[in-house]
């Protein structure tokens, strides 16, 4: 049996697109003080739709909150938390993160050596949240529930965005599931057997996990802790 003491504080945010993700990333955040908020967005000239979006979630969140967006790397994201001592981090999304790097190395790799190096780019963004002391909530697209993409480049996507996302379920502490703005607890690492309640989705005695909605003050208490 796993022990909350064995297990990062990292909590994976994942669903589909205005499930309600950003939101709860948002709302547990509010329950630390000090705030480190990566946005993997990157701002384009010309793309309007993307730009409106970026600047809706800039206004959403808490003024005092420090924010890093690109060109800052995941390494200068462990940087500061070293010097900054946050309470809680969140990176928004793990997803744009994905499709930039890949986007980056595209041309320069067949698709055996482009998987390969995506594989590998997924272990060291993993192994840097692995470092990083306090609870890091990190928010990822599901890609796989979908028609099958056309083209390979997005089918290459579809599989490096699974293997992102159940790699980090893997080593988070929750995993969340957004359906229509409900975060349904689908990983528990604290293993709990007991269940005080509908709000308390831990493994029973049988060994599973019952799927319910939790909140983001449940999640906040179960982190903080």
């Amino acid at each position: 049996m796993t022990s909350r003491s064995d297990k990062h504080r990292i909590v994976l945010l994942v669903g589909g697109a205005r499930s309600g993700k950003s939101t709860f990333a948002d709302n547990c955040g509010r329950g630390f003080s000090r705030v480190i908020y990566f946005a993997t967005a990157r701002r384009m000239s010309g793309d309007g739709e993307m730009n409106d979006r970026i600047a809706k979630h800039v206004a959403r969140r808490p003024q005092h909150w420090k924010t890093m967006e690109p060109p800052s790397t995941f390494e200068d994201l462990l940087a500061l938390v070293d010097a900054e001592k946050p309470e809680a981090v969140i990176i928004d999304c793990a997803t744009l993160w994905l499709g930039w790097e890949m986007s980056r190395v595209f041309q320069q790799y067949t698709k055996q050596q482009l998987v390969a190096h995506m594989e590998n780019e997924i272990t060291h963004f993993i192994e840097i949240l692995k470092k990083i002391p306090c609870p890091v909530f990190v928010v990822s697209n599901e890609t796989g529930c979908g028609v099958v993409p056309e083209h390979p480049s997005g089918r290459i996507f579809r599989d490096c965005q699974g293997l992102l996302n159940s790699s980090l379920s893997a080593e988070s502490l929750f995993t969340l599931f957004f359906i229509s703005g409900n975060g349904l607890l689908v990983h528990n690492a604290t293993q709990n057997s007991t269940q005080n309640s509908t709000q308390n989705s831990t493994s029973n005695s049988e060994g599973y996990t019952p799927i319910a909605a939790v909140t983001p003050e449940w999640v906040v208490l179960r982190t903080k802790t």
